[in-house]
């Protein structure tokens, strides 16, 4: 018991608070589809303080998981992790916010073309895609990316 106290200081000091942030999800999604019986109701909103700073974990269907980004990019957090699972027959969002002040985008549920002409639109404004994600819809394969603020090249 004393090792599952500790663990969260033992992996943000070993691993750091970005690490911590993208296993507490991986923690959230991995209850979520190993147990039927014990839904997980993603509107939900924590702040792990771990390492250098805190990170935000929030979750929502798509509009609440918007309204969430609206309003942590307002309070100066970046999306850093975005993923795009299934909460029985809703598709929702789930992701990791760091402190930031840079540009950033989010563009969620396009197809392909689409997903392209603002890849392409966004990158010539200086913001790179930083996470991908893909799925299907119906018959329909999605995307889904997170842009963030760099002048490096891909």
């Amino acid at each position: 018991m004393q090792i599952l106290k500790a663990f969260p200081t033992i992996i943000s000091r070993v691993c750091g608070a970005a690490v911590w942030a993208f296993l507490a999800v991986a923690a959230v999604l991995s209850a979520h589809t190993g147990a039927q019986a014990q839904s997980i109701h993603f509107e939900k909103m924590s702040t792990i303080n771990a390492g250098a700073g805190a990170a935000k974990l929030s979750t929502g269907e798509r509009a609440v998981f918007q309204d969430q980004w609206n309003t942590l990019s307002k309070k100066g957090m970046r999306l850093i992790d975005l993923k795009t699972p299934m909460e029985g027959n809703n598709r929702v969002n789930a992701g990791v916010f760091r402190a930031g002040n840079d540009a950033h985008y989010l563009w969620v549920g396009v197809d392909y073309n689409n997903f392209v002409a603002k890849w392409k639109e966004l990158s010539e404004k200086g913001l790179r895609l930083i996470d991908l994600e893909t799925y299907v819809e119906g018959n329909k394969r999605l995307y889904a990316g997170v842009f963030r603020a760099d002048d490096d090249g891909y």
